[in-house]
């Protein structure tokens, strides 16, 4: 999970677009990183600021509803 967060975020720097479907899929895995890690007392800057930008930016193509 923790993998393709960080490649999902790069890509979206990058100026890949994803479908809705595809931003709907790595929201899930970024809850379930987030109850894992929490789980395990695990902390990871590098993911959570990923994590981070990633809400903000599905927030607002969610807002534009400009998906791929």
């Amino acid at each position: 999970m923790r993998w393709h967060i960080l490649n999902y975020a790069n890509s979206c720097r990058h100026g890949v677009e994803h479908s809705h479907d595809e931003w709907r899929h790595v929201i899930n895995q970024i809850s379930e990183y987030e109850a894992y890690t929490k789980k395990k007392g695990i902390h990871n800057g590098v993911v959570e600021e990923d994590t981070k930008f990633l809400r903000e930016l599905y927030h607002e193509r969610n807002i534009k509803n400009d998906f791929n």
